[in-house]
């Protein structure tokens, strides 16, 4: 199973090439801010942001949305964590 920081750099490069997608150009990497997301005092996932586009991760459930700068969902990914293959395999 990978390591979470395995997990954090698979989502980076998918986040890059689908914000890359949505925008039509490649976006330099350096250009996209992240944020980890913390709730009730526990690690929930990460938020990337570049120009008018927002990504999240949510690690528990694996999923990555995507969302324009009005807040519309233009994409949703899975990206299967620990977590999410446990409840799977269950």
């Amino acid at each position: 199973m990978p390591s979470q920081s395995q997990q954090t750099e698979t989502a980076r490069k998918l986040i890059w090439r689908a914000l890359s997608e949505l925008i039509g150009e490649a976006v330099p990497a350096e250009e996209i801010s992240e944020t980890i997301l913390i709730r009730d005092g526990k690690y929930r996932g990460r938020s990337y942001r570049t120009g008018d586009y927002m990504a999240m991760w949510l690690f528990e459930s694996g999923l990555v949305m995507f969302y324009d700068r009005r807040g519309e969902l233009l994409r949703t990914c899975e990206l299967c964590t620990p977590a999410a293959a446990t409840r799977r395999a269950a």
